[in-house]
């Protein structure tokens, strides 16, 4: 018993603690739960070496599969600034698979590819049909390995360096091998020095009658569906044990890119802000529109009058697109003249300083943006029904680009909630929302992740559904988008601390 109490102490069930304590917890923890994984490896490689691992393999979709199992890789991504691309097509590929031990091979790809590719890199996951064979692909623009490595990449405990900052056991590269192996696959790898490193799993694709009927509507599954939330706590718990960074509690602090073609601007604005964000800088608008291609920040401070790409140009490439125009901006001149400033609040500024500022003052705008947002996702938080008798976010008032976009989210999650296929993917596309973007906001805005808040709307309804008598439970379970009732049931009673059936009974006696 390690990770219990060091847990309890961490949520202050003990006393309150302080933050060298709670940085040591944290440590502690991470260092916990990443022994915790390397044991459960190094039982699952016994296993293997005594012929003792029997897979349960199914027929499954493994576009959906992956889909689910890379969203928390999504933010690690944001994290580490680093442009992770899941490719995935639309057209269902079948392939026998045991949904248990599968992503230990991908995420243990990923979580490689994560460790060793530096800020502002690409990482692509990718899913493609060639000969018969599902070919899952995990790429990087890491520092790529040498030749002389390769032939022993997946031998067991072969570490190509060692490293404290990278910290390796020479497990997870084996255990995958042996895995794929046992799906009736094999692991490639293609990489080049300085360039990155591609690391493939191809498995045999399974051929059935849906295959052969084009005009046929494919399921998503052959036999029953792996579990999404099982699978995510088993994708987070990689994340959490591989790619935590060292200094957590700046990734836990807002990101501001300042805009300036005045160095010593820049540098006195981040030599006062550092303390409380994380900054990025750009020295005019268009080196500005390339950083956001990459990372997105949480606030824009921006010079008006620069060279190369001014502030409102800026402003209206901002505000045009969809996957950034909610990001609040601050513009910053030395002319005070009223019509500049309306120039900008017409294009959808949030505020306007003037040169030559008081820091005082700038850090009092932010902290009044920071705290609107902060109250909106309290009012997102208080309008979520208790009882099931209301779908949420209806009592929020404020009508901001950031309640806009919650209210379209919600309108989209509530008219697709009987389709049990609905995905992330899918509400990202209808929102016009890359899935890191679309993971990104509605995280910083409603403190859930995307599939999380699909999972709780459909609850929702069906908590009301039930109060209703609207049908059995079986009938509303499979109504509101879930696959099968037991799954319903399980995740009910974890949100409600009661069971379907309980609950009816509890809203009959009100």
């Amino acid at each position: 018993m390690t990770i219990g109490p060091l847990s309890d102490l961490k949520s202050g069930k003990y006393g309150v603690l302080g933050p060298a304590a709670k940085q040591q917890i944290d440590l502690s923890l991470r260092n916990a739960r990443r022994l915790l994984r390397l044991v459960g490896q190094l039982m699952d490689l016994a296993r293997l070496e005594n012929k003792k691992f029997e897979l349960n393999l199914q027929a499954g979709n493994i576009c959906r599969y992956l889909s689910t199992l890379s969203e928390p890789f999504e933010a690690a991504a944001i994290q580490k600034q680093i442009n992770f691309q899941v490719k995935i097509p639309e057209d269902p590929v079948f392939i026998k698979f045991d949904p248990g031990h599968f992503d230990k091979i991908v995420a243990n790809l990923l979580s490689n590819a994560f460790k060793f590719t530096p800020e502002r890199g690409e990482i692509t996951l990718e899913v493609v049909s060639v000969d018969n064979h599902a070919v899952i692909s995990v790429s990087d623009t890491g520092p790529g390995i040498e030749p002389r490595h390769i032939p022993r990449l997946f031998d067991r405990f072969y570490q190509i360096q060692k490293s404290e900052l990278q910290p390796g056991s020479g497990i997870g590269l084996s255990l995958a091998k042996e895995l794929a192996e046992l799906h009736g696959g094999q692991i490639h790898v293609k990489s080049s020095v300085g360039s990155g490193s591609e690391f493939s799993v191809h498995v045999p694709l399974v051929i059935t009658e849906l295959d052969r009927k084009p005009s046929s509507s494919k399921r998503d599954t052959l036999t029953e569906a792996p579990n999404d939330e099982a699978l995510l706590d088993s994708a987070k718990q990689v994340v959490n044990d591989e790619l935590d960074d060292p200094d957590e509690d700046r990734n836990l602090l807002k990101t501001i890119l300042i805009v300036d073609d005045h160095s010593d601007i820049r540098a006195y604005l981040t030599r006062h802000l550092q303390e409380t964000y994380n900054i990025i800088e750009a020295s005019s608008g268009n080196e500005a529109i390339k950083i956001l291609k990459d990372h997105l920040p949480d606030l824009i401070i921006s010079d008006v009058m620069m060279p190369d790409g001014d502030g409102f140009a800026l402003l209206s490439q901002v505000r045009s697109d969809p996957e950034m125009n909610f990001l609040p901006i601050i513009l910053l001149t030395a002319r005070a003249e009223a019509e500049d400033k309306l120039s900008g609040l017409n294009v959808g500024a949030n505020d306007y300083i003037t040169k030559p500022f008081d820091i005082r003052e700038v850090l009092a705008r932010l902290k009044s943006i920071f705290d609107q947002q902060k109250r909106l996702v309290h009012q997102f938080k208080m309008s979520l029904p208790t009882n099931g008798s209301k779908i949420h976010h209806d009592s929020v008032i404020t009508e901001s680009s950031d309640q806009q976009f919650l209210n379209t989210v919600k309108k989209v999650i509530q008219a697709e909630l009987s389709d049990e296929n609905f995905s992330v993917a899918e509400l990202s596309e209808r929102v016009n929302q890359s899935r890191s973007n679309l993971h990104r906001r509605l995280t910083k805005l409603t403190g859930e992740t995307p599939s999380a808040l699909i999972r709780r709307i459909r609850l929702e309804l069906g908590a009301q559904l039930l109060a209703q008598n609207a049908g059995t439970v079986s009938e509303i379970a499979y109504s509101i988008g879930f696959k099968n009732v037991a799954h319903f049931s399980r995740v009910f009673r974890d949100h409600y601390d009661q069971t379907p059936t309980e609950y009816i009974a509890s809203s009959n006696r009100v």
